[in-house]
């Protein structure tokens, strides 16, 4: 990706008055931009990979300014991945300037005083509050035990009385989810407990991570799509409809796992006993042995609509989230069932009234879990579902040759030259198997999701091969259907839409993309206004009050399309941040344009989304 330019301006002003405050000996001076090094290098971050990757304008009068900012930031480049080092805290600090010196020391080159987070394993000394905060540490997350009091804490510190409960504490720094961490321990205690603490609250910001880089790779993605599926989205079926064909049902999931070829004659002889829910991916497998699964599951924005080349569509249901590639809305299914979450703003569940949909976790085996479990089945079957990497596989593809789809070696995974970390899991016949993160958390949502259903509900994991995954009776799907009788289902009566309705519907949710692309037009014509003033410091200051009102009338216009927010999150991070730092006016100016450049820009992008052009 490339790097903007103010990044790189912004590291070569820090940097002298930097060496300056250190050469004269004033460390306490220095600090203030040494720390403002470490947060731009820490947006650096978020735009690079690795020191080979950095970017700049085509034009050759910016190429000296991005190699200089390069050689700067290159040192910290190396600390990009989570800082999962434990810290003890040292007996010996007694003052402020005991406690900085040591900060000074531990605190890597890349660090964001505002977004990283510092863990306490233990509630810290009083000391750390206060210098912490001099400091402008935001984020930091205690860990309560019953022998710990309570402390009076500053604004943004985060309390974990049960360490069950991290990943919902946590959520309160979603959609900016902390890049680094420091964990302290004190006392050098390694029990036990403090062991298995600092397991949790490292797993928990793992996960919050991966699950925010899907978020910065996919939002553009699942927003266009919400548009162009809309009017296909309000006349299907929904919810509502999708409980009655779940509710006490035998539901099986198959998932697309090495393993699914095990047991798949076993699900085509005992068919009449289940309602089958698969991933698409599995329906070449399902294809090649005749079975028509009741549903096909798809959540992903990405477009693999060709796994269902030569499927009969017309003999399954498709259930779908309005996120996915309107290619398989465009296959001849049987029925389509439509999920929106809460985070869908372009008009569907406004104009069908139904409920949001709440997914449990990000994969299509995880969200198809939760479905069956929200909607009261009887049993649920995982098949297929391997959640690992063991022997470079994780797909069953029949009619290929068994080919590796990654090479690996015992701490990483090179998928399409991407490394990944390798994690370790229970196995599903003891031992442990290797697993690539995205599995890891997969695992992680479905034994959390398993932990909440009801006991009369019974949970089956038929895999066969894989992980172990907690809260599941694990035995081969022979001698989960040997017990198992065949299904008796009733007819359930569907209310499906007229044509008036139909049309009716369209017509609404049209309106509502008129008025969105109505409201981008408005920030296009309100940013073109500020930036006509900003041009200029002479205007800045005779129209202060004006550019006041603007910026209002601009944040309320946004605010009216949050999606349009979300795009714009972290261009908002960055310039929150360096105005705060800001205090000559020609850099604030600068700053000014360069955000309202960047908001008319995305408003005409998300102008483009509702029309649906590329």
């Amino acid at each position: 990706m490339k790097i903007p330019l103010r990044l790189l301006t912004d590291i070569l002003a820090t940097v002298q008055p930097a060496l300056n405050e250190i050469k004269a000996g004033n460390p306490s001076s220095a600090r203030p931009y040494v720390d403002r090094l470490r947060q731009l290098r820490s947006f650096i971050a978020d735009h690079v990979h690795g020191p080979d990757q950095i970017e700049w304008d085509e034009s050759d009068r910016f190429s000296g300014i991005a190699l200089e900012a390069a050689k700067v930031i290159n040192n910290g480049l190396a600390a990009l991945e989570l800082i999962s080092s434990s810290i003890d805290t040292p007996k010996h600090l007694e003052n402020d300037a005991d406690f900085h010196l040591f900060l000074d020391k531990i605190i890597p080159n890349i660090w964001d005083w505002e977004r990283d987070v510092f863990v306490f394993l233990k509630i810290p000394d009083p000391k750390w509050c206060d210098v912490l905060s001099q400091r402008g540490q935001r984020r930091v997350l205690c860990i309560l035990d019953q022998d710990n009091t309570r402390l009076v804490l500053p604004e943004g510190w985060l309390v974990v009385e049960d360490i069950n409960d991290v990943d919902t504490v946590l959520q309160q720094w979603h959609p900016n989810f902390p890049k680094r961490h420091a964990i302290f321990e004190l006392n050098n205690d390694h029990s036990s407990i403090i062991e298995s603490h600092k397991k949790a609250v490292i797993d928990s910001l793992i996960r919050g991570n991966v699950n925010e880089k899907t978020l910065m790779l996919h939002s553009k993605t699942w927003v266009k799509n919400q548009y162009r599926n809309a009017e296909q989205a309000v006349v299907s079926l929904g919810i509502t409809d999708l409980k009655l064909r779940l509710r006490n049902r035998n539901v099986i999931i198959v998932s697309p796992g090495p393993s699914l070829h095990k047991n798949i004659e076993i699900l085509k002889s005992n068919v009449d006993k289940f309602v089958i829910i698969a991933a698409a991916q599995a329906c070449p497998a399902l294809l090649k042995h005749n079975i028509s699964p009741d549903f096909i599951i798809v959540i992903d924005p990405k477009n693999y609509s060709e796994v269902l080349s030569g499927f009969d569509c017309s003999k399954s249901a498709l259930i779908i989230e309005d996120t996915c590639a309107p290619e398989f809305f465009k296959k001849a299914f049987r029925e389509i069932f439509v999920l929106s979450s809460h985070f869908s703003f372009c008009g569907i569940l406004e104009v069908t009234g139904e409920e949001h949909f709440v997914a449990n976790g990000g994969s299509v085996s995880v969200v198809a879990f939760g479905l069956a479990a929200d909607f009261n089945a009887k049993s649920i079957t995982l098949i297929g579902q391997d959640l690992s990497i063991e022997g470079g596989f994780y797909y069953h593809r029949p009619g290929r040759d068994p080919t590796p789809e990654f090479v690996e070696d015992d701490n990483m995974v090179i998928e399409n030259t991407i490394k990944h970390r390798v994690y370790k899991l229970p196995g599903y016949f003891g031992g442990e198997v290797r697993t690539k993160p995205d599995f890891w958390i997969y695992h992680y949502e479905l034994e959390r999701a398993a932990s909440a259903v009801d006991d009369t509900v019974e949970l089956f994991n038929a895999t066969e091969g894989g992980a172990y995954i907690s809260g599941f009776v694990h035995k081969p799907l022979t001698d989960v259907v040997a017990d198992m009788e065949s299904l008796v289902i009733d007819s359930v009566p569907v209310q499906y839409l007229s044509t008036k309705v139909k049309e009716t519907r369209i017509r609404k949710v049209r309106r509502i993309h008129r008025e969105h692309i109505r409201i981008c037009d408005k920030i296009d014509r309100l940013c073109r206004d500020i930036l006509r003033i900003l041009v200029h410091e002479t205007r800045y200051k005779e129209h202060s009050s004006r550019i006041d009102s603007l910026e209002n009338l601009i944040g309320s216009e946004t605010r009216k399309l949050p999606m349009l927010s979300g795009i714009l999150q972290g261009e908002l991070v960055y310039f929150e941040s360096r105005l705060r730092q800001c205090t000559d006016l020609r850099d604030n100016l600068e700053l000014s344009r360069s955000l309202y450049t960047q908001i008319k820009s995305a408003a005409a992008e998300y102008r483009n989304f509702v029309l649906g052009d590329e």
